[in-house]
């Protein structure tokens, strides 16, 4: 299964996420579920790197199916927009593929992570 860790902070304003798995939908190669969530997640931080300005770090580990992502800075507008594109995109997959592919989001409080009601993601 796929695991999509979406980060916010105090403010539910985003600034990170965590995508890591594999969804057994298919084998490797073929499988739609992966696919699509790699396709969401390349083209955030392709479109986030040409369309805007926002200074972040992000790592991808192809071999363990592994993606990090975290801004810099608090995300500005085109930033914020681009990445409610990709929790909708991940969202719309879980919704589809709830057996493979699971999206939660975390609420940053006083250096602790709290898990957020589903229906706040």
């Amino acid at each position: 299964m796929i695991k999509a860790c979406i980060l916010f902070d105090e403010n539910d304003e985003p600034f990170g996420f965590r995508v890591a798995g594999h969804a057994g939908f298919e084998e490797r190669g073929r499988d739609i579920v992966c696919s699509a969530t790699s396709v969401l997640c390349y083209a955030f931080l392709s479109n986030l790197s040409e369309l805007t300005d926002e200074p972040f770090i992000s790592e991808i580990d192809e071999d363990h199916g592994v993606i990090h992502f975290r801004f810099k800075e608090k995300p500005l507008e085109k930033g914020k927009l681009l990445f409610q594109a990709l929790l909708g995109g991940l969202c719309m997959l879980e919704n589809e593929y709830d057996d493979f592919i699971r999206v939660q989001g975390y609420r940053k409080t006083n250096g602790t992570f709290t898990k957020i009601n589903d229906q706040e993601v």
